[in-house]
C-alpha cells in the first residue's frame, strides 16, 4: 500500500568527492610542508656536527654529502608514505558515503545508516549500499534532519535505535517497515523520535501528521501510538494480520490518547479475526474514525 505516496529517488550528486578532494590536497600540501621543515632541519643538524668535527680532507667531505643524501632520502621516503597514508584514510573515511547518507558496515556484511547530512525535504532511505542490504539506522542518525518533510524508511530496515529521528522536527510524514525499534520489540513510535522517557510523546514532532505502514507491517503492539495526538493519519496495509490491545487495560491500546481527528485507512474491508474489539479505541469510550478498503 503507497497510502498515496509515490516513492521517488531525492538523491543529488553530493559533495563528498570533492570534499574528500580537497581533504587530500591539503593533507599532502601539509605533509610537504612538514617533511621539508624535518628536511631543513636534520640538514642544519648534520652540517653543525660535521663542522664540529676534524674536517679538511676530501673523505670527510664526501662523507658530509653521502650524509645529507641519505637524509634527504629518507625524509623523501616518510613524506610519500605519510602522503599516501593520508590519501588512504581520506578515502576509507568517504568510501562509505553517499548522497547525503553516512554508513556503517556491520559484522554480518550489511550496513547501518550512521548520519545523513543533506537538506532535502523528501528522503528516501536506500535499501541497499555496495549491494549489500542496509538493515539499521542508528541513533541520532538524523540529528541534522530539521528540513525533512516526508521520510520513507525501507523494508530492508530490521533495527531503529532510540532517537534515530530525533532531528526530524518538521517531519509531516513518515513511512515505516515496522513501530518502534525492531519488528518484535521496544514496539512503540515514541522511541525513535526520543532519547530520554521512552514512553512520553513529547519530542514526537508536532508536524507529524501521517504514519504510512508498508506491506513488511504484521503486527501493531498495544501501545504503538500511544499517546501521539498530533497524528491524522494512520494507514495500515492488509499485511497486518494482529493488533493488539489489552480488554481490562484502557490505556494498553494502539491508539489510546490519539487525536479524536484521527482517522486509520485500513487496506483491508472489514476488521480481521485478530485484531483487538478494542484496537481502534482512542479514549475510555471513543474510537477512532476507520475508512475500510483503503488504497
Amino acid at each position: 500500500m503507497d497510502g498515496g505516496i509515490t516513492v521517488k529517488n531525492d538523491y543529488s550528486t553530493g559533495g563528498s568527492p570533492l570534499l574528500a578532494l580537497l581533504v587530500i590536497v591539503v593533507g599532502i600540501f601539509l605533509v610537504v610542508i612538514i617533511g621539508m621543515l624535518i628536511s631543513k632541519i636534520i640538514s642544519k643538524t648534520v652540517d653543525k656536527v660535521c663542522k664540529e668535527s676534524p674536517s679538511g680532507t676530501t673523505n670527510s667531505t664526501n662523507e658530509h654529502l653521502e650524509k645529507k643524501t641519505i637524509i634527504k632520502v629518507i625524509v623523501f621516503c616518510t613524506v610519500a608514505i605519510l602522503i599516501i597514508a593520508s590519501i588512504t584514510i581520506t578515502i576509507s573515511l568517504t568510501d562509505n558515503t553517499k548522497n547525503g547518507f553516512t554508513f556503517s558496515e556491520q559484522s554480518d556484511g550489511t550496513y547501518t545508516v550512521k548520519n545523513y547530512s543533506k537538506n532535502n525535504t523528501y528522503v528516501t532511505i536506500p535499501s541497499t549500499f555496495k549491494n549489500k542490504p542496509v538493515t539499521g539506522i542508528s541513533s541520532g542518525a538524523f540529528d541534522r534532519g530539521d528540513k525533512i518533510k516526508t521520510l520513507i524508511v525501507p523494508d530492508s530496515i530490521t533495527n531503529i535505535s532510540y532517537a534515530a529521528f530525533k532531528g526530524c522536527t518538521s517531519l509531516e510524514s513518515i513511512t515505516l517497515p515496522f513501530i518502534g525499534m525492531e519488528p518484535d520489540g521496544n514496539p512503540y513510535l515514541t522511541y525513535i523520535f526520543n532519547d530520554q522517557d521512552l514512553s512520553a510523546p513529547k519530542q514526537v514532532p508536532k508536524t507529524l501528521k501521517k504514519v504510512y505502514l508498508s506491506n513488511q507491517c504484521t503486527k501493531l503492539s498495544n501501545s504503538a501510538f500511544h499517546n501521539c495526538p498530533n497524528i491524522k493519519e494512520i494507514h495500515i496495509p492488509s499485511s497486518v494480520i494482529i493488533i493488539e490491545a489489552i480488554t481490562n487495560s484502557e490505556r494498553a491500546r494502539p491508539f489510546y490518547g490519539c487525536s479524536f481527528q484521527l482517522t486509520i485507512y485500513c487496506e483491508v474491508p472489514e476488521k480481521p479475526e485478530h485484531w483487538s474489539e478494542y484496537w481502534n479505541y482512542i479514549s475510555n469510550n471513543q474510537k477512532a474514525n476507520v475508512n475500510w478498503g483503503s488504497k
